[in-house]
């Protein structure tokens, strides 16, 4: 009895691995044709670099901003 229950498991064993391995080629056999995708305009380039301007000014104000001690200290 023991032989044919080894021979039981190692059959559902590669049942089991089978279905593992082809699932995933199921499920993309099964998809349809993948659309084509919309592209829209994007926001203009010009914007873009105006943030990027007023962030640098931002940034130098705040970095060129005196601070509250004195030159003794």
């Amino acid at each position: 009895m023991g032989r044919r229950a080894g021979i039981l498991v190692s059959s559902v064993r590669a049942v089991v691995i089978a279905a593992a391995i082809l699932a995933p080629a199921a499920v993309v056999c099964a998809q349809g044709e993948v659309p084509a995708p919309h592209l829209s305009g994007g926001p203009p380039v010009w914007l873009g670099y105006l943030v990027m301007f007023g962030l640098l000014t931002a940034v130098m104000l705040a970095s060129l901003m005196p601070s509250k001690r004195g030159h003794q200290d």
